[in-house]
């Protein structure tokens, strides 16, 4: 007889245990909608270099005149020379007349003095309205401003036509729309054309040291011979205004012409900036 056999218990299954708090499920990734901008990048604002100048917190030299003694002393002289030899001539030949002369000669001669003191003051008046420097000056600094409101102001400084000790020179505080150039003080050149120009300057100044360091007896009587030549120079630029550019000048209605030395002296970046503010209106009426 057989004898029942004792069934084996079932081991019970393990169970997976998940720690609390970490997700089982992965999520799908949000779409993130990138938002419009707001506003446009702000258009760049251009600045004339008049507003560049009137923003400084400092005047500005445009343009700075060379010495031009030489050609003041000139003119008086010459001036001088020629209203008094038309005095002389007026007073020896019409108002002394003569006995043993024809009627007509005395008339002859006061038209001939006339003359001759026409051009001694044309002469003298020379150096009348010559421009000593140019300075851009801000409103905001601007001790006399004219009626026409500016944020920029231009002091043209005249040299004295009398050379009175302790007296400043005459200065006229204008808008840059008062003056008017008549020529271009820039001369445009290639890279190429200045370097060519400076090596010939540099080359010129080497050879005259290299001919006075050489030559040390005759150094006196060349300065002076260049002297001579200066004031030679300087009365013909009297009579011919050589090389001086008319600058026209509109205030109140009332036109006046000065004179800017071209040939000598010394100008903001080549007479550029001096163009930027003043226009430049070529003409050949204006004249002195």
């Amino acid at each position: 007889m057989a004898m029942p056999t004792a069934k084996g218990k079932s081991k019970p299954k393990p169970q997976l245990k998940t720690k609390p708090g970490i997700a089982t499920q992965i999520k799908s990734p949000e779409l993130v909608v990138a938002e419009p901008p707001s506003l446009a990048p702000k258009p760049l604002k251009y600045h004339s270099y008049a507003d560049i100048l009137a923003a400084k917190p400092h005047t500005t030299i445009l343009y700075q005149a060379a010495s031009h003694a030489g050609y003041i002393v000139t003119s008086y002289i010459a001036g001088t020379f020629l209203l008094g030899f038309a005095g002389l001539t007026f007073w020896n030949n019409y108002v002394h007349i003569p006995d043993d002369i024809a009627v007509w000669v005395p008339y002859a001669f006061g038209g001939i003095s006339f003359l001759l003191a026409c051009c001694g003051g044309y002469v003298i008046l020379s150096p009348a309205g010559l421009i000593k420097s140019i300075t851009a000056v801000p409103a905001s600094l601007c001790a006399h401003p004219p009626k026409v409101a500016a944020p920029l102001y231009v002091e043209v400084a005249l040299k004295k036509i009398v050379p009175i000790p302790f007296m400043p020179p005459r200065i006229l505080t204008l808008p840059p729309s008062s003056l008017h150039l008549t020529s271009h003080l820039y001369q445009a050149r290639t890279p190429a054309e200045e370097r060519a120009w400076n090596r010939m300057v540099e080359a010129k100044k080497r050879e005259l040291a290299e001919y006075d360091r050489t030559h040390i007896i005759g150094r006196g009587t060349r300065k002076i011979s260049v002297g001579l030549f200066e004031l030679v120079r300087s009365f013909g630029r009297c009579w011919t205004r050589d090389g001086f550019i008319p600058v026209r000048v509109t205030e109140r209605g009332k036109g006046r012409v000065l004179k800017l030395d071209g040939e000598a002296g010394w100008a903001q970046d080549g007479g550029r900036a001096l163009e930027k503010i003043i226009k430049v209106q070529e003409s050949k009426r204006v004249g002195f």
